[in-house]
């Protein structure tokens, strides 16, 4: 469902945003480092922020990833979450680290917290440019 046009958008390390929705119902929006594996959309937080619980209570989210050689190009994803798994977060998490910030930033202590990877699937993709 996303189409190889702006895939790129995906595939690079680029700044996403995260639209969930609070409890009370107004939108909450956090930049994330995302990646896209089988045709989701793939974010990595931690058990208990606000977006994890924002997620686990309502699952529909938009994320939007913009081109930064080219602001009117971008790619806005809004659909479901469809897992929610700590199976291999951390090592999701070292790689987004690697990918985003380089080797060297990847932490050789166990993470304090519970890594969570947050599955989206589409279910409407806007392009631009």
């Amino acid at each position: 469902m996303i189409p190889e046009s702006h895939r790129d958008l995906l595939d690079r390390p680029l700044l996403a945003m995260l639209g969930t929705i609070q409890p009370d119902g107004t939108p909450q929006v956090m930049p994330m480092w995302a990646d896209l594996a089988d045709g989701l959309v793939r974010v990595n937080t931690a058990v208990g922020r606000q977006k994890h619980a924002n997620m686990v209570r309502n699952p529909h989210v938009s994320v939007l990833v913009v081109d930064p050689d080219d602001e009117f190009r971008f790619i806005e994803v809004r659909g479901d979450v469809v897992l929610i798994t700590s199976d291999g977060a951390n090592e999701h998490a070292d790689k987004l680290i690697t990918e985003y910030r380089g080797a060297e930033h990847v932490p050789t202590a166990p993470l304090s917290e519970t890594r969570i990877i947050v599955a989206i699937e589409p279910r409407r993709v806007i392009v631009n440019g």
